[in-house]
């Protein structure tokens, strides 16, 4: 096995990023396509009275669907109501990072159960 310099790694990151780049861009750009014309599609529909219609191997349906809906200035609120009803598993278990930190660069106690930890990352930049 050959091995690389650290240069020459570099090279090849800074080409394969570039390709993820073009590529991310390439499917931004083609999720966008797509919402717009099921939107298209979906106000074609209704406004012809039409549930299901299919052509060119696509077949189209509406359907009603359901999601959770919250207000944002009783989340607190519902954070409780999780808690004390043993729903935790409803509210996603993530954590923002710089919020904790900023707590902790402030002198906040965290409470029993949430700390810090440190890791290694390494940073990349393209000039």
């Amino acid at each position: 096995m050959e091995t690389q310099s650290i240069g020459e790694l570099l090279a090849a990151f800074r080409a394969a990023q570039d390709h993820k780049d073009d590529c991310d861009s390439a499917l931004k750009r083609a999720r966008e396509a797509c919402d717009v014309l099921e939107l298209r599609i979906r106000l074609a529909m209704e406004s012809q009275g039409t549930e299901k219609t299919s052509a060119h191997g696509v077949t189209a349906s509406i359907v009603t669907k359901w999601r959770a809906k919250y207000t944002p200035e009783k989340w607190g609120e519902l954070l409780k109501w999780a808690s004390v009803n043993g729903y935790d598993y409803l509210i996603q278990r993530r954590l923002t990072d710089s919020k904790v930190m900023e707590l902790v660069d402030n002198g906040v106690e965290l409470p029993d159960g949430l700390s810090v930890e440190s890791y290694k990352d390494i940073n990349f930049r393209r000039s």
